[in-house]
């Protein structure tokens, strides 16, 4: 048991010691781009499709209220 403990204690700072090589400037940017709204293609399908309803029901409920 002892064994294995102490590999994961050596994975962990090996990738620790590989966190701190990388210049913090490219993971700061790359953070900062998603940190936004962080939405992907399906939010943006379903907030297009939900639009597009929404304004023919409006349309539609207008040409009817005309009549």
């Amino acid at each position: 048991m002892k064994r294995s403990e102490k590999s994961i204690r050596a994975h962990l700072e090996e990738q620790a010691r590989i966190e701190i090589k990388k210049p913090q400037r490219k993971i700061k940017r790359s953070l900062s781009h998603y940190e936004t709204l962080r939405l992907n293609w399906k939010d943006a399908v379903i907030f297009s499709l939900i639009v597009f309803f929404g304004c023919g029901y409006w349309f539609q409920a207008g040409t009817f209220a005309a009549l």
